[in-house]
C-alpha cells in the first residue's frame, strides 16, 4: 500500500476529449519523512509512520523531538501511520513520485468544522 500526506491547495477542472469538464482536487505535497517503521516481530503488524510540515523546535514537546531525532529530522506538525507499507527505512523521504501520472488515488480529509451552528444559520 502506498500513501503520502499533503494539503488541499484548491480545485480546478480538466477537459476530456469529448469536451466535458472533470473536476479535480489539487493536493500540495511536500516531502514526507518516515519517522518510525513498525515490524511484525516487534509490534505485531507492519506500517510506517510519516511526518509532514516542519514544526519549530520550541513548539514541539519532548516526545515529538525524540521521535524526530531518531529519524534525523525536525519535528513535524502532522504525523500519520500507514498500515501495510513495507520496504521503507527510518528517515526515508517520500514525495509524489511514489504515484504514476494519471493514477487514481483515494483521498481522506478533515473538514474545517463549523462549531455549534445555531438554527438561524441552518
Amino acid at each position: 500500500m502506498k500513501g503520502i500526506l499533503g494539503r488541499k491547495a484548491g480545485m480546478t477542472h480538466i477537459f476530456l476529449d469529448d469536451g466535458k469538464a472533470l473536476p479535480v482536487t489539487v493536493i500540495q505535497v511536500e516531502p514526507n519523512v518516515v519517522l518510525d517503521v513498525k515490524t511484525l516481530e516487534r509490534d505485531g503488524y507492519t506500517s510506517i509512520q510519516l511526518g509532514y510540515a516542519d514544526k519549530k523546535e520550541g513548539k514541539a514537546n519532548k516526545s515529538e523531538l525524540g521521535v524526530a531525532k531518531k529519524a534525523n529530522t525536525s519535528a513535524k506538525y502532522f504525523i500519520k501511520e500507514i498500515r501495510g507499507a513495507e520496504g521503507y527505512q527510518l528517515g526515508d523521504v517520500l514525495d509524489a513520485s511514489v504515484f504514476e501520472q494519471g493514477q487514481y488515488v483515494d483521498i481522506t480529509g478533515v473538514s474545517k468544522g463549523k462549531g455549534f451552528a445555531g438554527p438561524m444559520k441552518r
